[in-house]
């Protein structure tokens, strides 16, 4: 294997286009073990085994990688879905801005944090899962000030 590619590096293919390296590669299996993960549609024990090969993959991507580029993310930085779902609502808010953070990473924050259906999001846009975060979020807003004011044991409103 060539310096470049234990690096974590891509390598040019034989027609000139740059490869995958195995950083991205174990990014897109984790991402495909997410869509597997699904209750209804998915396949459980597959899910956990791309989990399982991508997480091996990404830390000896990562091992080796001394500087990363831009567009390559460190595996050991991923939130866990136990994680996602403890943001609070300014978290979300950067973690949905970062245009670094792919479909699959948004929607792994949507379903965790919000409880919406993988499989919905699956069919929408980068954006719409984004504006579907968003709409969540200010939903979740609304119920805590309807909240605040309920259990103001109905002392008159002052707005």
């Amino acid at each position: 294997m060539n310096d470049s590619y234990a690096m974590g590096k891509s390598k040019k293919t034989f027609d000139g286009n740059r490869g995958l390296s195995d950083a991205e590669v174990a990014r897109f299996l984790k991402g495909l073990a997410t869509i597997y993960r699904d209750k209804r549609t998915g396949n459980r024990a597959l899910a956990e085994a791309l989990s399982r090969i991508a997480e091996k993959l990404g830390r000896e991507a990562y091992s080796h990688t001394q500087e990363k580029d831009d567009n390559q993310r460190s595996f050991a930085l991923e939130l866990t879905e136990s994680e996602l779902q403890k943001l609070t609502a300014d978290a979300v808010t950067n973690f949905i801005a970062d245009d670094r953070k792919t479909k699959l990473d948004l929607i792994k924050l949507a379903a965790a944090r919000f409880s919406i259906p993988r499989a919905k999001l699956l069919r929408l846009k980068l954006d719409e899962v984004r504006d579907a975060i968003r709409a969540s979020l200010q939903h979740e807003d609304s119920l805590k000030i309807i909240t605040e004011q309920a259990e103001r044991n109905g002392e008159t409103r002052k707005s």
